[in-house]
């Protein structure tokens, strides 16, 4: 604590749980990989659904998902690096590879040796400077010694499983049979949602690009995203990881339920004057905000163009399912809110009464303003309940937080 800091005294529980980590990602061209392949190294950690994902530009995180993440409170931000494999997918050439006598190797020799070293890391000093940026704005944990400077206790996450990050797989009573997944050549918006949502079980294709869905399909995906209590997940993204038959995707657990193995969700807090939020948009912070809110504050759901939402005639499955949570919401006292990071307030509000007039939102206290336009700045990041993973039948409460809603620091 700094000398002009007020020194208080709370009640504090103490309750075993996993940790509570922000991956941080390039936010550029090839986002929806970097996120995906987050995600499935997430997949496999102990409690790993809880993990967030937040990208940056060029080493810049934007200011409103670093409110996000100090009310997400993680324990550790790492970077996760990109492996020679995949820059030399996205930048060919990019790596310097020179002979003994310092003269570039070119052609079948140069990719025999990067063939050799694909699985290396390639440490991102944009990553780095935009992971030091998230820490500034959290209290991950950190020590140090009398006039030294504070030292993290981890910066990246590696492939395989060690210390604070324990490997979900090789714990007893861990789901070992076929989970509900991304697709590994789903790319774009559509793979990064589903794979919010859902997880990822195997490793995502480099070459994935947006899925091209039937009406049918893209339905059915709307249904189970918002979630429906009848939506049941495409076929598609059912993952086998051997022979299958018999695969009821009413019952199948997702990639993500499989890392909370002796785990269990809870919410600390009244769920009274909560608020939904429902993020417009197709950029990776949209995205990052969706996923961030969900896993602090639950309610979130995310509904990228692809769904049809920028459409003349609104898909059914998006009036229905949004009029659904809405109502659901104001009935508890709660609210929707819609916001985005990519689009205008303007385009918010033409979705809303778009919205508003094919799906009246009215209950028997005519709350017509059960669904409300908010961009992020304004966002009520004061929240009376949070959400987080706990081990089983040995919780009490989550880690206290301040009045102003963001974690405090303690002496």
């Amino acid at each position: 604590m700094t000398s002009n800091e007020t020194l208080s005294y709370t009640s504090v529980s103490i309750t075993p749980r996993p940790p509570r980590v922000i991956i941080v990602v390039d936010g550029g061209k090839h986002w929806s990989y970097w996120v995906r392949r987050a995600l499935y190294r997430a997949d496999k950690v102990w409690g790993g659904a809880g993990f967030a994902v937040v990208p940056h530009q060029g080493g810049q995180v934007n200011p409103m998902l670093l409110r996000a993440c100090e009310a997400y409170d993680p324990d550790f931000v790492v970077t996760y690096n990109p492996t020679v494999a995949d820059i030399e997918h996205f930048h060919p050439g990019f790596i310097p590879v020179d002979r003994e006598d310092g003269q570039p190797l070119e052609g079948a020799d140069r990719e025999q040796l990067l063939a050799v070293v694909g699985a290396d890391e390639v440490p991102s000093l944009e990553d780095e400077a935009a992971r030091k940026q998230v820490v500034a704005a959290c209290s991950s944990y950190r020590s140090r010694f009398p006039d030294d400077e504070w030292h993290e206790h981890v910066m990246s996450l590696h492939e395989e499983s060690n210390g604070h990050f324990a490997s979900v797989p090789d714990m007893p009573g861990t789901w070992q049979a076929s989970v509900l997944a991304c697709p590994t050549d789903w790319g774009g918006v559509l793979g990064a949602a589903v794979a919010s949502y859902a997880g990822v079980a195997a490793p995502p294709s480099r070459d994935a690009e947006e899925p091209e869905l039937d009406d049918d399909v893209r339905k059915t995906l709307t249904s189970w995203l918002l979630g429906q209590p009848d939506g049941v997940a495409p076929n598609e993204l059912v993952w086998h990881p051997g022979p299958a038959f018999g695969v009821d995707r009413r019952t199948t657990p997702t990639a993500h339920e499989r890392t909370k193995a002796h785990l269990v969700e809870i919410v600390t807090g009244l769920d009274f004057r909560r608020t939904g939020l429902l993020v417009v948009g197709d950029s990776a912070e949209d995205f990052a905000l969706s996923r961030l809110w969900q896993l602090t504050y639950g309610n979130a759901y995310w509904l990228p163009s692809m769904l049809g939402m920028d459409e003349d005639a609104m898909p059914w499955p998006i009036g229905y399912g949004v009029t659904r949570i809405a109502r659901n919401l104001v009935q508890r006292a709660n609210r929707l809110v819609i916001t985005s990071m990519s689009r205008s307030k303007n385009d918010l509000e033409l979705w809303r009464e778009r919205l508003l007039a094919a799906y009246p939102t009215r209950i028997p206290r005519d709350e017509d303003a059960a669904i409300l336009v908010i961009l992020g700045p304004e966002l009520p990041w004061r929240q009376g309940a949070t959400v987080g993973l706990a081990v089983q039948d040995q919780w009490d409460s989550e880690p206290f937080s301040s009045s102003n809603g963001g974690p405090q620091v303690t002496a």
